[in-house]
């Protein structure tokens, strides 16, 4: 059973509000200043480090959760650590993939038959997979 303690709404000042506030302005000022550096792969982690913080005080002050029940920042623990899990497993599968192809930079596995006729005819446009050379004459669709 509750106590009667626990029910009782939490009345935050506005203060704290407007410090937040200006806490959340001055973390989206400082994510437009770092994009502006080229930390190559380090952007994109800095940029999700940066908004998680701005996400933790929207969550604690104005969702109320830093008053709220303990399990339920358990809960939301639990959670976000599972999120970090897959989004830290895709976005180094995602720094990865440009060692699959270095030339196009696409990640993508390149056909033999495209890479070859590539090597062969230097400067002329790329040739797709499934797509045949075009003859002598013939011009490409």
């Amino acid at each position: 059973m509750t106590s009667k303690a626990a029910l009782r709404p939490h009345v935050l000042s506005l203060r704290l509000y407007g410090s937040v506030f200006l806490a959340l302005v001055a973390l989206t000022g400082v994510t437009v200043l770092t994009a502006q550096w080229n930390l190559g792969a380090w952007n994109i982690w800095l940029a999700m480090l940066i908004a998680s913080a701005k996400a933790a005080l929207v969550l604690a002050v104005f969702m109320h959760l830093w008053f709220d029940s303990k399990f339920l920042l358990l809960v939301l623990g639990g959670t976000l650590t599972f999120l970090a899990v897959f989004a830290g497993l895709t976005l180094m599968d995602l720094s990865w993939r440009a060692t699959v192809d270095a030339q196009q930079a696409t990640g993508l596995p390149r056909d033999e038959r495209v890479y070859e006729y590539q090597r062969q005819h230097p400067g002329t446009p790329p040739l797709r997979p499934g797509l045949r050379e075009p003859r002598t004459g013939e011009t490409a669709h």
